[in-house]
């Protein structure tokens, strides 16, 4: 029950800081940064990747930040094409993507390969990013589990 108790306590706090992060003055790359930073505290994940669409290249989008369990070929400012890719319906109709099982699903492109497989991860989820009414970007959430993702709830923030 202590250990129960201390998770909870724990949780509360992690969320208390979401909150206190999507509430402050920070604006741009500065508050993605630090909800992304936030949600690896919060989460035990194989990786999650911070992606925004290049303005100059309107089908790619580039690394902004990252964290990976796995050593890969992935820096900051790297850009992919995201045409083809399982991605393109995310930016097109800025819906939340579930990945429960990615070998199951065919994937090719060199985003894909670096963004999802390269860090050992079985499910991802793939949120978009909007601000101020505008698509601009994801977050990739890759994870190891055996629970049904499609039963988790995934609601925009």
């Amino acid at each position: 029950m202590l250990r129960d108790l201390e998770y909870a306590d724990k949780k509360e706090k992690y969320l208390a800081r979401l909150i206190s992060t999507i509430n402050s003055s920070m604006q741009d790359i500065e508050l993605y940064q630090n909800l992304f930073k936030d949600t690896i505290r919060m989460i035990p994940l194989r990786a999650s990747l911070l992606l925004l669409k290049n303005a100059a290249m309107p089908d790619q989008v580039m690394i902004v930040d990252f964290y990976s369990k796995a050593n890969n070929r992935m820096w900051r400012g790297k850009s992919y094409s995201f045409k083809g890719s399982i991605l393109e319906p995310l930016f097109t109709q800025a819906d939340t993507i579930v990945v429960e099982n990615l070998s199951d699903e065919n994937l090719n492109t060199p985003l894909e390969q670096e963004a999802l497989l390269s860090h050992g991860g079985n499910a991802a989820v793939i949120h978009p990013l909007i601000n101020a009414g505008k698509l601009i970007g994801c977050f990739i959430l890759s994870m190891t589990t055996q629970k049904r993702l499609k039963s988790i709830r995934v609601s925009r923030f």
